[in-house]
């Protein structure tokens, strides 16, 4: 086996150790076969050099490698020339991937947002991401529930690509959430990709979750963040992101919104602000595909009612409600949406068609 597939699965390895190891060794190999002694001019610290070398002497290269084969999981090592080379590009990255399925080829853009999302996140969420996996752009994101998990469906409804990137292991009885067992199966036989940084069975925890978002990020020439509380993990995937020199877009939501206060304050950072899909599509370099007119084509049946309504008289909310018939709360999401999306204009409370 790989000495650098090996190294992953020693997990107090990571990608700030293994640098120090190629700066005293010329290669892993001769790491692998070097002393306890000659690590310490590594940086290793004694504990880390006992615990390495305590597990090495327990390692069963045959059983780990049956547990890959097993999992169908295959390896890709940094060093390997078939590594993501966007991925290489950042500060830290992962030291090896343990994957199943097939990393996609083309651009990438994560997708992240609170896992307790609104209607009107999930509605931007399925909104974009359908317009961008139908232009061919790749969706990285990370299994979790609400927009995560709502990016990486949406995809395969658009026959698209998908990349979900976990904080722990990728075998099926590791799997987290373990309820999103079938979707991962969903993006692997739709020729997207399950990946992470981790060795089958390796439990995420509240250390790796974090960690797992800069890969996240690394895979994506843009990270877009549809909807982040003030403390939301997303924010960290746009940091990450941002510390890569990657573009970060963000959704803009009401300033009274709590679960969009994270995306507002990056749109206050300098942060791009993510109107329409064809936002994201410039910035790749890509054809834009996205007007008002396939938006329409692509509205619920709810959706269309409020804006007849609209087309027919120009109305406040209250007035919308009335006539819809349909909750306040609902109404609202809707208008957001829609005015978001550029079908609507909000002029001085009033709802006017945009064409």
């Amino acid at each position: 086996m790989d000495k650098t597939v090996l190294l992953a699965h020693f997990l107090g390895v990571n990608w700030n150790k293994y640098r120090q190891l190629l700066s005293v060794f010329s290669s892993l190999d001769e790491a692998w076969e070097a002393n306890p002694a000659s690590f310490r001019h590594t940086g290793w610290k004694p504990k880390a050099i006992e615990e390495f070398f305590n597990w090495k002497k327990t390692l069963d290269e045959e059983q780990l490698q049956s547990v890959l084969d097993q999992n169908d999981i295959w390896t890709i090592p940094v060093d390997d020339p078939a590594y993501p080379e966007i991925l290489k590009q950042v500060y830290d990255p992962a030291l090896c991937l343990f994957g199943r399925g097939n990393l996609p080829p083309g651009p990438a853009v994560a997708v992240v947002g609170s896992r307790k999302c609104t209607t009107y996140g999930r509605l931007i969420a399925e909104q974009l991401v359908s317009e961008l996996a139908g232009a061919g752009v790749v969706i990285v994101s990370g299994l979790a529930f609400g927009i995560d998990s709502i990016a990486h469906t949406t995809t395969l409804t658009a026959k698209g690509k998908t990349i979900a990137v976990l904080g722990g292991g990728i075998d099926d009885g590791t799997l987290h959430p373990h309820a999103h067992t079938h979707l991962a199966h969903e993006i692997i036989s739709s020729g997207g990709a399950v990946i992470s940084e981790y060795p089958p069975h390796t439990q995420p925890n509240t250390f790796t979750f974090p960690l797992r978002n800069r890969i996240i990020a690394g895979l994506s020439s843009v990270t877009l963040v549809v909807e982040a509380g003030e403390h939301s993990g997303a924010l960290i995937t746009a940091s990450y992101a941002l510390d890569n020199n990657r573009d970060v877009f963000a959704v803009p939501h009401p300033i009274t919104s709590f679960t969009g206060k994270g995306a507002n304050l990056l749109l206050k950072s300098g942060a791009h602000i993510a109107l329409s899909a064809d936002d994201i599509l410039i910035a790749l370099g890509l054809p834009t595909t996205c007007t008002s007119t396939n938006r329409e084509l692509k509205l619920s049946k709810q959706e269309k009612q409020l804006l007849e309504i609209i087309k027919q008289e120009p109305r406040t909310i209250d007035e919308i409600v009335r006539v819809s018939g349909l909750q306040s709360s609902q109404v609202g999401s809707i208008l957001s949406y829609m005015e978001v999306s550029g079908l609507v204009l909000n002029k001085g409370g009033t709802l006017w068609p945009a064409h």
